[in-house]
């Protein structure tokens, strides 16, 4: 059986094995969430652009998630050195049902403002279960074996996620999206059962310690191929946004259905599930990380160009599945590129920086593309996202691939 691009019977069966039965737990945790998620989040642009008069508040609404998210990224990782994970993600599983019900009586009742809050509480619980799962994950897998042990947690995360979408696309032909939402509720109380019987894991750390001048002075003293890696991280999330949220706006624009804009949203999102196997194509020496990033970056304007003109369902298919290849292949490279020129005492900084401007391209590219395509229309506003991107990418591709 493969998942995400693993064997779990063949040539991957005894990696699997490796990873420790309580990480597996966990993996099962969060798969029967994102299951419940996988029903309605196809749709979400949809959804909010239902609430809406305009892009650019559609675009506002959505990025409600990432700026909570980017603000508590920083707080929640500095309590995972003093608390169980365990403990973060049980915290999520509680939180994450009062988002179905918000979104369910958004729907029913037509409020707005529980879409707001459901988007911000939204960015609160992922912080909590990506945080909370990364370090339960470093504390309970074997050193050799952590790469195989987080590959096993996303792949049947997303393998779960997209069985879950398939449905979704049938099941909006018989009920309300509002509906579909609200199964987020029942599906991530669910998952506590498998949590529960996973062991609890002991911080390491001793008390953490926030410094914003701290902080500042170590981003100055990041090198320039660094600083490019941060802007092309942020150049591969605002891209990808555009496959995710605005191409199917799009496409719901043009005619395509609600089940035609999930089965988009599903095939756009195929890529997630085959990291493991693209990054056979990155690693090992440096030539092949850099072809790999130059061919990322060379294939994302031609895509948004392309967005720019295509009117037919199946087009904007295709274009959504490359900018969304395009994007997880890049960003494979660039992480691979990272830690090369990165020193290892500063691992942990470079991936929260790369983390928080990867945020940043997914709290922008709502706002601005939706604001560009509410004044010129959205045709206009792929084609300069792709010269915008072609400028930022030629420079820093550049800059990055001459540091190592």
């Amino acid at each position: 059986m493969a998942i995400g691009g693993l064997d779990l019977r063949g040539r991957d069966a005894r990696r699997t094995s490796d990873v420790p039965a309580d990480v597996r737990r966990v993996a099962w945790a969060r798969a029967i969430r994102w299951f419940g998620w996988g029903f309605g989040e196809t749709l979400l642009p949809i959804f909010i652009l239902g609430f809406t008069t305009s892009l650019a508040q559609a675009g506002l609404i959505s990025s409600a998630y990432d700026l909570v998210f980017l603000g508590s990224v920083i707080v929640v990782g500095s309590l995972a050195d003093s608390f169980p994970g365990k403990s973060l993600i049980f915290l999520d599983l509680l939180l994450y049902p009062l988002i179905g019900v918000g979104y369910y009586f958004a729907g029913a009742l037509g409020l707005v403002s529980l879409v707001i809050l459901g988007r911000a509480l939204n960015g609160l619980t992922y912080c909590l279960d990506t945080v909370g799962v990364d370090t339960y994950i470093r504390r309970f897998a074997k050193k050799e074996s952590i790469a195989t042990a987080f590959g096993y947690v996303a792949s049947l995360a997303n393998a779960s996620w997209l069985t879950a979408a398939l449905l979704g696309a049938y099941l909006v032909r018989l009920i309300p999206v509002y509906n579909l939402l609200f199964l987020i509720t029942p599906f991530s109380l669910l998952a506590i059962l498998p949590l529960s019987r996973a062991k609890r894991d002991r911080p390491t750390g001793g008390r953490a310690t926030l410094s914003l001048t701290r902080f500042v002075s170590e981003l100055k003293a990041i090198d320039s191929g660094l600083r490019s890696a941060i802007s092309l991280s942020f150049a591969f999330e605002f891209a990808s946004v555009a496959s995710t949220f605005f191409i199917p706006i799009a496409a719901y624009r043009g005619g395509a259905g609600l089940p035609g804009v999930a089965l988009l949203c599903v095939i756009s999102a195929v890529p997630s599930l085959f990291e493991f196997w693209l990054a056979q194509f990155i690693d090992g020496e440096s030539e092949k990380r850099r072809r790999s990033l130059i061919v990322a970056v060379g294939s994302l304007p031609p895509l948004l160009f392309a967005a720019a003109f295509v009117t037919a369902w199946s087009a904007r298919v295709v274009v959504a599945l490359g900018i969304e290849l395009a994007a997880v292949f890049g960003g494979l490279a660039l992480q691979s590129y990272a830690t090369a020129i990165s020193r290892p005492a500063r691992f942990g900084e470079t991936s929260s920086v790369l983390e928080g401007a990867s945020t940043l391209g997914d709290l922008a590219a709502p706002v601005i593309i939706g604001v560009v395509a509410d004044a010129r229309g959205l045709p206009i506003t792929f084609a300069l996202s792709a010269v915008l991107f072609l400028v930022v990418g030629l420079t820093s591709v550049r800059s990055v691939t001459r540091s190592r």
